[in-house]
C-alpha cells in the first residue's frame, strides 16, 4: 500500500470517489471511505474518511430536485383547453395550480430542512469521532517515537553496564594477580636460619661477661691476702 499522507489530498479523493459513482454500482451516499482508500492504493485513516465526507456533502449540495417534464402534446392540449375557457376560469385554474405547486414546494422544503437537520446532527457526531480518531493516531505516533527513543537509551545503558562490568571484573583479576605476586615477593625476603645456629636473645646477659666479673673479684682477694 502507498503512504496515505501522499495520496489523501482532496482532489485525489474527489477523483477516486467520482470514479466509483461513475461505475453505476452505487450512489453518492453509498460511497465508503475504504472503497476510496482501495482505489487510491493507501491505508484508510481518519483524514481520508473526513475528506470522503466532505466530497459527499459537496456532491449532495450540487444535486437539484428533479423537475417534471411535460410532453409537448400535453402542453398543446392544455393551451387549447384554457383557450376555450373564460378569463375568470383561467385565473381560477392558474391559482389552483400555483397553490398546489406552492403546497408541494413547501412540503418538499420542510422535508429537505428536516433531512438536512438530521444529516447535520449525524455529521457533527461523525466529525467528533473522526477528530478523536485523528487525535488518537497522533498520540499513537508520539508514543511510538517515545518508545523508540527509550529503547535506544535502554540499549545504550545496557552496553555501558556491560562495559563497566567487564572493567570491574578485569580490575578484580588484576588486583588478585598483584596480591599473589606481592605475597611471593614477601616470602623471598624472609631470612632462613640453619638448625645448628643459635639465635641470639637480646634480653639475656652474656655468660662470658659474668665469668669475667667473678674471676676479677676472686683474683683481687688473693693478692690482698698474700
Amino acid at each position: 500500500m502507498k503512504e496515505s499522507e501522499n495520496w489523501t489530498r482532496q482532489p485525489k479523493v474527489d477523483e477516486a470517489a467520482d470514479a466509483i459513482v461513475a461505475t453505476g454500482k452505487c450512489g453518492v451516499i453509498d460511497v465508503k471511505g475504504y472503497q476510496v482508500a482501495k482505489a487510491l492504493g493507501c491505508e484508510p485513516n481518519g483524514e481520508l474518511y473526513t475528506k470522503v465526507r466532505d466530497w459527499r456533502r459537496r456532491r449532495q449540495d450540487q444535486a437539484v430536485l428533479s423537475t417534471i417534464v411535460v410532453p409537448p402534446e400535453t402542453e398543446a392540449a392544455l393551451d387549447d383547453a384554457l383557450g376555450r375557457m373564460t378569463g375568470e376560469v383561467k385565473a381560477l385554474v392558474i391559482r389552483s395550480i400555483q397553490q398546489a405547486g406552492s403546497d408541494f414546494e413547501r412540503s418538499k422544503t420542510l422535508q429537505i430542512v428536516d433531512a438536512e437537520r438530521r444529516r447535520d446532527a449525524a455529521e457533527a457526531e461523525t466529525d467528533n469521532v473522526l477528530e478523536l480518531w485523528q487525535k488518537t493516531e497522533a498520540d499513537l505516533s508520539d508514543a511510538s517515537a517515545k518508545i523508540e527513543e527509550l529503547e535506544k537509551k535502554l540499549v545504550a545503558a545496557s552496553s555501558r553496564e556491560t562495559f563497566l562490568a567487564g572493567r570491574l571484573e578485569q580490575r578484580n583479576a588484576d588486583w588478585v594477580t598483584a596480591l599473589r605476586q606481592e605475597t611471593r615477593d614477601a616470602e623471598h625476603r624472609v631470612p632462613s636460619y640453619a638448625p645448628d645456629v643459635a639465635i641470639p636473645n637480646p634480653g639475656a646477659v652474656p655468660v662470658t661477661g659474668i665469668d669475667s666479673v667473678a674471676n676479677d673479684a676472686s683474683g683481687g682477694s688473693t693478692d690482698d691476702a698474700g
